[in-house]
């Protein structure tokens, strides 16, 4: 049974294979299966945002389960910004270094003890027959100075999880280690119990 995540960033679905791997479902993004249409994230929660999305492709591939999450980075400091409006945060379509960059200036100044913030991701799952399932993460760290590593992207490179005591950031994880304590990955747990058992049927 075809697996569509409903993303065209390349890096969610590499993560989201490595989690999967050994179950029979190969993930497919929205370019592998051809949807070009655009969905505007217009909900006030993570939860509602992906609803829609898993909802608007589903209706082009009832035959499909449909993998559709919505996450974001909450800085304490500042009031739990950028959150739901992450992916625009620097504007429509930002390059990872315009998000980085803008967030690090408007940190500019404040300690490291007020650095605090967590990625949250609420993913759903819509099954063939219309069954919601849904699945949140969370991963709890800090604001680094600046940005640091290669294997990540949106605020991967400037996010310093606690647990490796805030001495890398996750773009410097490698990513079998990154995929154990990432938001994403917390939530993708819950998923994969529920493809495991559609798995077996």
């Amino acid at each position: 049974m075809k697996l569509i995540v409903a993303t065209h960033n390349h890096g969610k679905v590499e993560e989201i294979r490595e989690m999967f791997a050994g179950l029979e479902f190969e993930p497919k993004s929205l370019k592998d299966v051809g949807f070009t249409d655009e969905i505007v994230e217009d909900g006030n929660t993570y939860f509602s945002n992906s609803l829609k999305k898993a909802r608007t492709i589903h209706a082009k591939y009832p035959g499909s389960i449909v993998l559709a999450d919505d996450s974001g980075l909450e800085v304490f400091y500042l009031d739990n910004r950028p959150g739901i409006h992450s992916a625009r945060y620097a504007g429509p379509k930002p390059i990872q270094s315009d998000m980085v960059n803008k967030l690090l200036l408007e940190l500019n100044g404040v300690p490291d003890e007020k650095r605090g913030a967590r990625f949250v991701c609420v993913m759903v799952m819509l099954l063939p027959d219309g069954m919601v399932f849904t699945s949140r993460g969370e991963c709890y760290g800090m604001i680094g100075n600046f940005p640091r590593g290669n294997n990540g992207f949106g605020f991967d490179p400037v996010f310093l999880p606690v647990e490796f005591q805030y001495r890398f950031s996750m773009a410097e994880l490698p990513t079998e280690i990154k995929n154990q304590v990432s938001h994403r990955s917390r939530a993708l747990s819950g998923v994969k119990s529920m493809l495991a058992e559609l798995n077996t049927k």
